[in-house]
């Protein structure tokens, strides 16, 4: 876990830019492959761990329902910060 210093505009430096080229926070790097944008990150998360529950399976009726909060997240709550 590294921390990005937003103050400092560090997710602007070279050696992020190189991980997630728009430069934004945050950026998951899993096997030296940098994955970037919150929801693919959740999700490919929650794929890793299947067992977890962490996302309901395929066909169940809550899955759009986490399809949608995780949009309203990304959407609504993260696009002020």
């Amino acid at each position: 876990l590294l921390l990005v210093d937003k103050k400092l505009n560090s997710q602007k430096s070279a050696d992020y830019l190189r991980l997630n080229p728009a430069g934004r926070i945050p950026t998951l790097v899993i096997n030296d492959q940098p994955i970037f944008e919150s929801p693919a990150i959740c999700i490919h998360i929650c794929e890793l761990h299947p067992d977890s529950t962490l996302m309901p399976s395929i066909g169940d009726a809550k899955r759009p329902l986490f399809y949608q909060w995780l949009a309203f997240l990304n959407n609504t709550l993260q696009a002020e910060l």
